[in-house]
């Protein structure tokens, strides 16, 4: 009986904990990933014109939206190299996002003067 017990109250803390952290990473990632995302049916690339694009821009549900330019690069940088998501934003995606309620290591700006800015993430800045 002991063991039963010792065994249904390890379960129970394992589950919560991984409640836990099920939670967390959905609260982090519904921060920063759209709640709807629009991709081209084939290709990589589409102009986002036409009357599908003009109901989505008039429809009261729709709050924001940005055209981001998505694309898996290689860089290369002091002799180290490696894999990297670049996102090219519009100009409504530094009002629009929240992304810079993440940034824990110098500030969130797309803009310096006139010059466009990067923003690095983590795992590529280090």
């Amino acid at each position: 009986a002991v063991g039963m017990a010792i065994g249904t109250a390890a379960l129970i803390i394992i589950l919560s904990i991984y409640n836990g952290f099920d939670e967390l990473v959905k609260s982090t990632l519904s921060n920063v990933e759209p709640d709807i995302l629009i991709t081209p049916a084939k290709g990589k690339v589409f102009i986002p014109e036409g009357e599908a694009f003009e109901r989505v821009k008039r429809n009261p549900l729709v709050g924001e939206y940005d055209l981001i330019l998505q694309e898996n690069v290689f860089v290369d940088y002091d002799g180290h190299q490696g894999i990297a998501k670049a996102k090219g934003v519009d100009s409504t995606f530094e009002a629009n996002s929240t992304l810079a309620e993440h940034i824990t290591n110098g500030m969130f700006s797309l803009h310096k003067g006139q010059l466009p800015q990067m923003v690095v993430g983590a795992g590529l800045a280090y």
